[in-house]
């Protein structure tokens, strides 16, 4: 794809990123990995398929069920068809998009999830915000096996069970890890 048609598909999204502090670290990443990428939480998929129009040569994956955890619209366990329609439209613009609406856990359960992440080299977690949601997003991590150095980023450390998330993954990632960063609202883990 030319810069032209980038340009013009980027000028199309609708709705926004709901936080760009992981922004810089995940376009710099992904532009050196071999690997793809899966956003976890993609409410409207805006980031999501920026990516994909920046990278036209990586498989770009979202999980969302598109339901509610009560920080962004709605009441938690609420269905959001508002951002599902926005974020479908998104999707819509590009073909190496694939928007899987479920949750983490019952991605995990999907025959096809090995598959799907065994080309995976960063995965950034703004999903639930709630510790037992985010536990399935730290299994998802840790079930991904090839030889790429890994990126996982995290969003909003601010709140409590994400940042205690955080902290666990990167004791179960010891001795895997090439380096680490977090501040108040977002954290990466780089590692093999």
């Amino acid at each position: 794809m030319v810069d032209e048609k980038r340009l013009a598909l980027q000028n199309e999204l609708r709705g926004r990123i709901l936080s760009e502090g992981y922004t810089p670290q995940i376009k710099e990443f992904l532009a050196r990995s071999e690997g793809d990428y899966l956003e976890i939480g993609s409410y409207y998929a805006y980031f999501l398929t920026a990516m994909a129009i920046q990278f036209p040569d990586k498989k770009v994956y979202g999980i969302d069920p598109h339901i509610s955890d009560g920080y962004t619209a709605g009441a938690k366990g609420e269905a959001i068809p508002e951002v599902e329609e926005v974020a479908d439209f998104n999707t819509s613009l590009v073909d190496n998009v694939e928007l899987i609406k479920l949750t983490t856990k019952d991605f995990l359960k999907k025959k096809n999830a090995s598959k799907i992440l065994k080309n995976i080299s960063c995965v950034l977690v703004d999903g639930s915000h709630y510790y037992d949601d985010i536990v399935h997003d730290l299994e998802l991590v840790t079930r991904i096996e090839n030889d790429y150095e890994k990126l996982v980023a995290f969003d909003d450390l601010q709140i409590a069970d994400v940042s205690k998330a955080f902290d666990e993954l990167h004791i179960k990632l010891t001795g895997r890890i090439i380096d680490s960063q977090k501040n108040a609202h977002t954290a990466f883990i780089y590692y093999k």
